[in-house]
């Protein structure tokens, strides 16, 4: 079922010869439950389509639908209080209100809206996002990624159909920018929420996203699941975007542990969980200078050994 589709999408800054176009004839459409990253290098058009996206700004041309509604054809006021009951939104900059509670700004978008936030559902992604002890604090007194943190929970409080992303993580250091990423893959799969997120870090789109959109001028020039653009560039500049020395070790991102692990076998010591990506089973084998790894599931279970030989047939492209 198509929840978000956008026909020939232009937008345009300014006029004459010093026009820019952002946006030149977007096609796009997302399946409900999808998980899409749009990536690109920078000036591609890639933040101006998600703010079409989710009504920030008025294209030249074009539409956009949400759930079956064209959202532009929508005057100022009900654009406004559409999107505050469908989308959600979570930018790099927090902005979170700091004379607000935790609670306070998680439940803010909810309350503009002149209701009251579903107080079950709101526990539920307060517990998932570990925010439950800090509910009373205010934002100077959390750390960058618990601020990311309530971000992310004020933004499913409406429940909304979409959730939008623009580069939510790219101001976080590497340990919280990960934690938070595992986070958004299990609030997809516990949820099956539809999210579509911008982001310039090729690594990330690759582990959270289960289709890439890969921009170039304001245009779409490929679109799929992540192997199809890794293995099937359509552009030598596609080829290029990815990196053709580095395929290789963001195809292993593609794969998980727990998929190519030799089952029946085991060997003692310190095991890897089944949910690695095969990349960091890479970073395992070298820091602990060992040909095998012994594996277990999310139960802590053993459930296999990954050998070093096995992973590397798993770089192979055909």
């Amino acid at each position: 079922m198509t929840i978000l589709e956008t026909k020939e999408l232009r937008k345009v800054y300014g006029d004459g010869e010093t026009a820019v176009h952002a946006l030149d004839g977007v096609t796009l459409t997302v399946e409900k439950g999808e998980f899409v990253a749009v990536v690109g290098t920078s000036g591609s058009g890639k933040s101006t389509l998600l703010h079409m996206l989710g009504g920030l700004d008025r294209p030249t041309s074009g539409t956009v639908r949400i759930d079956g509604k064209d959202i532009f054809s929508l005057k100022d006021e009900a654009l406004t209080i559409f999107r505050r009951r469908k989308i959600g939104f979570v930018f790099q900059n927090f902005n979170l209100v700091p004379v607000l509670s935790v609670r306070e700004n998680i439940a803010l978008p909810v309350q503009l809206d002149g209701r009251e936030p579903d107080a079950a559902f709101l526990k539920g992604v307060v517990e998932t996002l570990g925010l439950s002890e800090k509910l009373e604090s205010l934002p100077d007194q959390l750390s960058g990624g618990q601020q990311q943190r309530v971000g992310v929970a004020r933004a499913l409080a409406a429940d909304p159909e979409v959730l939008l992303m623009d580069e939510p993580f790219g101001a976080l250091d590497p340990v919280t920018r990960g934690a938070l990423q595992q986070e958004m893959l299990r609030i997809h799969r516990l949820s099956g929420r539809t999210i579509v997120l911008v982001t310039h870090d090729i690594d990330e789109a690759l582990a959270l996203a289960d289709r890439l959109v890969l921009m170039d001028g304001g245009e779409i020039v490929q679109q799929g699941k992540p192997v199809e653009l890794l293995t099937q560039p359509k552009t030598p500049f596609v080829r290029d975007f990815f990196g053709r020395s580095e395929l290789g070790v963001r195809l292993l991102a593609l794969g998980q542990v727990g998929m190519a692990a030799r089952r029946g076998e085991w060997l003692e010591g310190e095991a890897i969980v089944a949910s690695l990506t095969l990349r960091e089973a890479l970073s395992q084998f070298i820091s602990r200078q060992t040909d095998k790894l012994p594996v277990v599931d999310e139960r802590q279970q053993p459930l296999g050994v990954l050998h070093f030989a096995d992973l590397l047939r798993q770089r192979e492209v055909s």
